[in-house]
């Protein structure tokens, strides 16, 4: 029966971070409409969509103030990362090639995957590294961050700046959100239907969708938390399914829908920087928080979750650099995306059957 309660609660608030996603996506394209290809899904999709894994990170870390919140927390992320890795692309693809049939084929721009296949595997290798150290510090979460800093420089670099160019038409779409309602947009925008937006409106759908993920992850957190001492196992193993998957709704449905418009570098973009995010985010800002606050660092065990975590970080970097080099040899087509979707299928069979043996 408990078990039946928890999962209502995950599926609860992965529907609520997915109707809170459908007020994100026209936010965030629109704000990013002047951006160039690729750029957009890097910053503001990746970012905002991101978002649960930072708030789950927190909000474990700080409830556990340990080992055991800091592994549900690494779990979190970094299974999202292998999602996000395998199974958004692969279901991009599959939407375009299978599902709307819209093309054969799609193809991700070189300059795309250099430079944030380049950022997400240094971050990677990177956290490897720090994982292998007896206790985290306050300067290994903010290292992290500063990666992420060179990563968006570098971003806005190549894609800042645009044009307001669409801005004479924001006194007559706020006089038509005005007499309509904000919030009947609002609520229209929550169903997945387009309306028009401008910059001011724009800004607050987007930062009452951030206060909703955020609402909605605590409810995931103490769902997954529950159902860990339901079942009895370490909270790394419903995290890492559970948590991870409820995570990285807003990231596919951001990617699979760029992938239905034809935006295929914002599509993969998205999936790519998320990670970026995930890493030295989600996870550099809740640590460097925790040892400021506690004036300590998180010491690490090489046991029990511990151990999971370890495996986990070299399967996250794995699936990471085979799909970078999936899509560097050029248009990838169905297959690739079966073969993605498969590979997720055998990593959840691989924690199935750890579990079952051990």
């Amino acid at each position: 029966m408990a078990t039946a309660v928890f999962f209502g609660l995950i599926l609860l608030a992965c529907i609520g971070i997915m109707y809170s996603c459908n007020v994100f996506e026209p936010a965030a394209d629109h704000l990013g409409r002047n951006m160039k290809e690729g750029v957009k899904g890097a910053t503001i999709n990746a970012i905002g969509s991101s978002l649960p894994e930072l708030f789950t990170t927190l909000i474990l870390l700080f409830l556990y103030k340990d080992m055991d919140g800091l592994s549900g927390g690494v779990a979190t992320t970094a299974g999202s990362a292998v999602f996000n890795a395998v199974l958004i692309p692969g279901g991009a693809i599959l939407a375009v090639t299978m599902v709307a049939k819209l093309t054969t084929s799609i193809e991700v721009s070189r300059k795309v995957l250099l430079r944030d296949g380049f950022f997400v595997l240094f971050a990677e290798i990177v956290l490897i590294y720090f994982l292998g150290f007896s206790e985290l510090t306050w300067w290994m979460g903010a290292t992290l961050m500063g990666i992420y800093a060179v990563y968006f420089a570098v971003l806005m670099k190549m894609g800042g700046g645009g044009n307001d160019e669409d801005d004479g038409d924001d006194e007559e779409i706020e006089d038509d959100l005005v007499s309509q309602g904000i919030v009947r947009d609002f609520l229209t925008a929550m169903k997945g239907d387009d309306i028009p937006l401008t910059d001011g409106v724009a800004w607050l759908f987007l930062s009452v969708s951030v206060v909703m993920v955020g609402a909605f992850c605590l409810l995931l957190s103490e769902a997954t938390v529950g159902l860990a001492q339901v079942w009895d196992v370490p909270l790394f193993v419903t995290t890492v399914v559970f948590a991870a998957a409820a995570t990285s709704v807003p990231d596919t449905i951001l990617s699979v829908k760029d992938a239905l418009k034809g935006n295929y570098d914002d599509a993969i973009a998205n999936a790519i920087g998320s990670n970026i995010f995930d890493v030295c985010m989600s996870l550099g800002l809740p640590l460097t928080l925790y040892c400021l606050v506690t004036g300590g660092p998180v010491a690490l065990h090489l046991e029990s979750s511990d151990s999971n975590v370890q495996i986990l970080r070299v399967v996250m970097l794995g699936f990471t650099a085979l799909v970078i080099g999936m899509f560097s040899v050029g248009a990838v087509g169905k297959k690739t995306g079966l073969t993605l979707i498969g590979l997720y299928v055998a990593w959840l069979c691989s924690i199935a059957y750890t579990l079952s043996v051990g």
